[in-house]
């Protein structure tokens, strides 16, 4: 049997639920049982982030970089607890830390009409109301063997092409080679979503090179290599998007203007910004704010 504890933002257990299965604590927001895995029934606390004021009850452990994202700290009164404590993980989403907010539940009919998705849902609980906090019980047909560990530039080349020529898009600013497994299936479906914008098209390349970039140099380089891209400097991470966009039958036209720099801001200002960013998948207008906040970065003298 495995106990899920609910805890209030001084530490003090509120809620207790008892689920009929034996649990192994795996990574993120995932456990994994006798025959399913479950994601949103706590974690061992190790810190959120947070753009507030931080107090005497709080530890800042570092800056995250990402201005909406605050500073990873960490809350004395979670120390050595484990469950799912009400207190947002991240300031622009509304899951509690641990569990799963109602952006998640995108990744039932993701899992079904997205054909690269590694996740098949068995059941869904909420069991915690205002706001609305849930578990889901799945499998992972990749069995969560993430792309770091096992690279393969042709399974994640065949998964652009198939999410670019269907569709399907990645958020422009997440980290999602994580999401990503060994075999080019995707093991978090919650975010992606449907357009036929070339912004949008432009930011799922641009993300996936991204991340990986940041998370491998190895795989990322294996990756320009098979797709015989350049690596020649930092602007190169965003144009590479329009060979790959011109090979998955797109017309890039319109992001290209008369030298290699006008093309690389048009591309960022008027289609990579201007695409779908984490604040868009919870809070209304935060997406905007977020949006508003990228564009005055990249021209910070105008």
């Amino acid at each position: 049997m495995f106990h899920l504890n609910v805890y209030d933002n001084y530490g003090k257990r509120i809620d207790l639920m008892t689920i009929a299965d034996s649990l192994e604590y795996i990574d993120g927001r995932v456990w994994k049982g006798k025959k399913h895995y479950y994601k949103g029934v706590g974690v061992p606390y190790n810190g959120h982030y947070s753009l507030q004021t931080i107090d005497s009850d709080y530890e800042i452990r570092e800056h995250s970089g990402i201005f909406y994202l605050g500073n990873l700290v960490y809350k004395k009164q979670f120390k050595d607890k484990v469950g799912v404590f009400t207190e947002r993980y991240q300031p622009q989403f509304s899951d509690y830390i641990g569990a799963c907010g109602v952006k998640e539940l995108d990744i039932i009919h993701n899992s079904v009409e997205f054909e690269r998705s590694s996740v098949d849902v068995y059941d869904l609980n909420n069991f915690f109301q205002n706001p609305n906090q849930y578990y889901l019980m799945l499998d992972y047909k990749c069995k969560r063997v993430p792309y770091s560990k096992d690279s393969n530039p042709r399974h994640l080349y065949d998964l652009l092409e198939y999410m670019i020529m269907s569709d399907f898009n990645f958020i422009w600013d997440k980290n999602v080679i994580t999401d990503i497994s060994h075999r080019g299936l995707v093991t978090d479906v919650a975010d992606i979503f449907k357009s036929k914008a070339l912004k949008h098209k432009v930011g799922t390349i641009y993300s996936v090179m991204y991340s990986l970039s940041k998370y491998s140099i190895k795989a990322f380089q294996d990756f320009i290599d098979y797709a015989d891209l350049k690596n020649d400097n930092g602007l190169d991470l965003t144009l590479n998007v329009i060979p790959l966009l011109k090979r998955f039958d797109v017309n890039v036209d319109s992001l290209i203007k008369d030298n290699v720099w006008n093309t690389y801001v048009n591309m960022t200002d008027n289609f990579l910004i201007e695409g779908k960013n984490c604040g868009d998948c919870s809070f209304v207008g935060l997406g905007d704010e977020i949006r508003k906040e990228y564009h005055e970065r990249f021209h910070p003298h105008k």
